[in-house]
């Protein structure tokens, strides 16, 4: 299964109920939020924090061995152990989600493979993007 959206405005909630209804699947797999600046950013030091709060669009990009469904909820909910990233960029729209089936190998070679295939789109539109991929 991939769902691909279009660049959307930030301001928009994470359209929660939506995504749960579109995603059924319970499968491993890869997905690209795009979020937005928090307070927490505003005063965060930390060096990714700063750089991700200078462009235009923000992007976090995850894997999942488990589930798609759940992974994602945590994130926008903020239950989310492991992800500073959107502790400081909440998520507010999902851009790529994608089953992925196979070791973890494959799964984070997937990511790795999204990542930059936004990171390519993006700049070829010439937005500032920060794409974070850990």
């Amino acid at each position: 299964m991939t769902t691909e959206l279009a660049k959307v405005d930030s301001t928009l909630d994470f359209p929660l109920q939506n995504f749960q209804q579109q995603t059924e699947e319970w499968s491993p797999g890869i997905y690209a939020l795009e979020c937005r600046v928090s307070e927490r950013a505003l005063d965060s030091d930390i060096p990714f924090v700063q750089n991700a709060k200078q462009a235009d669009i923000i992007i976090y990009v995850g894997s999942t061995a488990l589930s798609l469904k759940n992974r994602i909820t945590e994130h926008v909910l903020g239950y989310c152990d492991g992800s500073t990233f959107t502790d400081h960029f909440p998520p507010v729209d999902y851009i790529h989600i994608e089953s992925v089936e196979g070791p973890r190998e494959k799964i984070e070679e997937e990511e790795r493979k999204l990542a930059e295939e936004i990171r390519e789109k993006f700049t070829e539109d010439s937005d500032t993007v920060y794409v974070y991929q850990y």
